[in-house]
């Protein structure tokens, strides 16, 4: 029977074709959105020639949980909405693809929250003007649940690196019992692997910009958010002169584990340098740490001692356990101001990016309390990372840089083969500026913005209906006043008539 299953791959070496490729911005979407039964707030996201072709989406809110970044995908000609994930490197989609050659294969794609089940499949996949013959993806039943809870989204797809992909593992095990010959080995490739493979004179490389929404319940307010391959975001070409941050690889035998892992070297927190404790990280050099860069984790990940030197010192905060899940709450105008280091250079966080309302995640807290978005690592985090990185910086941080990362000898082709992976990052963020945006959000906050139930909202009528007649009688008061004033005007100028 698996002989049988894996035979199935051979047919798929007729007819592929590798269509050029070209630089492209593409369009991607963020949205708050509620993940049913879930009880964390983690994880389910050398330069181009600059071109303005692409365009940027609009960025739509949602109400309730998590922040994702969506753009488009087709495969085999029908349109899906995917989650774009740095911290992952497999395509997982859930619906009916008729004309998908689905192999049986079981798959389960395991991500430090929740799990995609399915069956390795193949089929031909456009992404952002890019289009890949017989690209493996993880064809998830829509009985499983996948990505998405409410069909809003229908897939995620990992930006990550083949030796991470759960396909990519299964697909090489074929190779080893495969006697037709005809299977190619990058077949089971990541995407964006493949995507590079089919011309090594492209330069190897993804950046992005994730957008913020502004603190507001009105869904109509919209951000803009970019993502390129092989390209620059047109203004922000000065990324190309920041420190190139190698990326960190783990130990030999643990490549499942290679995420975009790049060193910290200073943590400042409420203008105070921050003195970080020791690395898991074996090797990682004498006063630095390690941390993912997780386009797909919502909420960073840190020690739980940075963590409360970001909130501890607020008056009122308190490190509480809701629902299973550690974090600090504290009053929402408490504006908290943090910067991480790397290479040298300081990149400030947006105080509205250190804290976020309780109620898009369903938490029952007081009237306008915050939860620190910056949480003391999680259970289940910290054992996804295995030992490989101390934290996990996700979209609360990624909001405040033009992130731009090379893939270099991470792509399965001999024409890379002495390139050195590494990361870029341009602050996007103005400390001074981005604390007066936080004050004329936060203090006073709006009369109802989503920092409270609108049940806590409703005050009792015994304190409503006096207040409102007094109103009442007030504006009574002053309108009569303007009306004899005016009155009395309208009398003087009639006397100076000729």
């Amino acid at each position: 029977m698996a002989f049988f299953r894996y035979s199935i791959l051979a047919v798929l070496a007729a007819g592929l074709l590798l269509p050029s490729v070209y630089g492209l911005q593409f369009p991607v979407s963020a949205r708050l959105k509620h993940r049913a039964g879930q009880s964390g707030f983690g994880k389910r996201q050398s330069a181009g020639q600059t071109s303005t072709s692409g365009d940027q989406m609009v960025i739509s809110l949602k109400d309730l949980q998590d922040v994702e970044y969506t753009s488009m995908v087709w495969l085999e000609g029908q349109p899906f909405t995917v989650l774009l994930d740095t911290g992952s490197a497999d395509l997982n989609i859930m619906g009916t693809i008729p004309t998908a050659k689905d192999t049986g294969i079981p798959v389960t794609v395991n991500f430090a929250s929740g799990a995609e089940e399915g069956q390795m499949s193949f089929g031909n996949v456009t992404f952002a003007g890019y289009t890949v013959q017989q690209q493996v993806f993880n064809h998830v039943s829509v009985n499983a649940g996948a990505s998405s809870q409410n069909g809003q989204d229908q897939g995620l797809l990992g930006l990550g690196m083949s030796s991470g992909s759960v396909l990519h593992k299964i697909y090489q095990q074929t190779l080893t019992t495969d006697t037709s010959g005809m299977l190619n080995p990058t077949w089971g490739d990541a995407l964006l692997d493949r995507i590079f493979q089919q011309n090594p004179s492209t330069s190897n490389f993804m950046s992005f910009t994730l957008a913020r929404d502004m603190d507001t319940a009105e869904t109509s307010v919209i951000a803009v958010g970019n993502f390129t391959l092989s390209e620059l975001v047109p203004g922000m070409e000065n990324i190309t002169t920041m420190p190139k941050l190698p990326v960190i690889t783990p130990p030999q035998g643990q490549t499942d584990l290679q995420h975009w892992t790049v060193a910290v070297d200073g943590i400042m927190a409420n203008d105070v340098a921050f003195t970080l404790p020791q690395s898991v990280v074996a090797g990682a050099a004498a006063g630095s740490m390690v941390a993912v860069l997780d386009s797909g984790f919502t909420f960073p990940q840190v020690p739980p001692s940075v963590a409360q030197a970001f909130y501890g010192s607020i008056p009122g905060a308190v490190l509480s356990n809701a629902s299973g899940v550690i974090a600090w709450t504290f009053p929402c105008k408490a504006q908290v101001n943090a910067s991480f280091m790397f290479a040298g250079v300081n990149y400030p966080i947006h105080p509205l990016d250190m804290s976020f309302d309780p109620a898009t995640v369903g938490q029952p807290l007081p009237n306008n309390t915050c939860i620190g978005a910056f949480q003391p690592i999680q259970a289940d985090a910290l054992q996804a990372l295995d030992g490989v990185a101390d934290m996990v910086l996700g979209m609360a941080f990624l909001r405040n840089t033009y992130t731009l990362m090379n893939y270099g000898d991470f792509v399965d082709s001999a024409a890379d083969a002495t390139a050195q992976p590494y990361v870029q990052l341009l602050s996007t963020t103005d400390a001074a500026a981005a604390a007066a945006c936080f004050t004329s959000v936060r203090d006073p906050p709006p009369v109802y913005n989503g920092y409270a139930s609108p049940t806590n909202e409703l005050m009792p009528a015994f304190v409503v209906l006096p207040t409102f007649a007094a109103i009442c009688l007030l504006v009574f008061v002053v309108w009569l006043r303007l009306r004899r004033t005016a009155a009395a005007r309208d009398t003087k100028n009639m006397r100076q008539l000729p």
